[in-house]
């Protein structure tokens, strides 16, 4: 699980879910309106769009479930979709925190849930503000969690790249929870970027042609090259 809510209804308010067949973008949090045309919708197709049994029969990715797949298809279909990018999705190429989705990033930040809710703590121009988020998608990252206080006593979780720690205060305005120093947790920073160049290299693997691993010899590449 990689997801952390905040207060959703503050997000996706009465008037959405009744306009909207669909709601969100990203398939880490979509909302179907649960019906018989939305749950046969999968079926629908687009011209020069993948249809759901070459995704569904297929072992290569094709983001089906979003936008390389019904979020087009819906398009050309009177579906109501609303697609604004209201998360806070966290890119993995970087160690700090950089989102993904055009909100802005500081030099100084981190995220912080407070009894539901769910903020982005920054410092602009030295002072202190905040951003409310429906959620934080931190994909592909390993967070440690360091426990302050009990889960039960927990009312605040702060979240840096390096963890969550748990807190029991109402206090979010803490200059103290943006302090991101990578000297005394350098193991976790470098570690961060060891895992990436390891999947990217294991990514370029595949990529590669197979007569140049030792595999097929070279008059099948064309034919087995994506």
């Amino acid at each position: 699980m990689d997801l952390l809510y905040g207060n959703l209804s503050s997000f996706i308010t009465d008037e959405i879910l009744f306009k909207y067949d669909k709601i969100l973008p990203c398939g880490h949090l979509t909302l179907f309106r649960n019906n018989d045309m939305m749950n046969s919708s999968y079926r629908l197709q687009g011209l020069n769009l993948p249809s759901y049994k070459e995704a569904f029969s297929s072992d290569k990715p094709f983001t089906f479930d979003e936008w390389g797949g019904v979020t087009r298809i819906f398009r050309v279909h009177p579906i109501n979709q609303y697609a604004d990018a209201i998360m806070a999705d966290i890119s993995w190429y970087s160690f700090k925190f950089k989102h993904t989705m055009g909100y802005a990033n500081y030099k100084k930040e981190c995220f912080v849930w407070n009894n539901g809710r769910l903020f982005q703590l920054y410092e602009k121009n030295k002072s202190l503000e905040t951003k409310e988020f429906p959620y934080i998608h931190l994909q592909k990252r390993k967070m440690k969690v360091n426990y302050s206080v009990p889960l039960y006593l927990t009312t605040t979780i702060v979240i840096t790249p390096h963890g969550f720690e748990t807190l029991n205060t109402s206090d979010i305005l803490n200059r103290s929870f943006l302090s991101i120093d990578i000297q005394n947790n350098m193991r976790e920073f470098l570690s961060f970027y060891f895992r990436l160049t390891k999947r990217g290299i294991k990514k370029l693997h595949k990529k590669l042609p197979r007569n140049i691993l030792g595999g097929k010899k070279s008059s099948n590449l064309l034919k087995e090259s994506p």
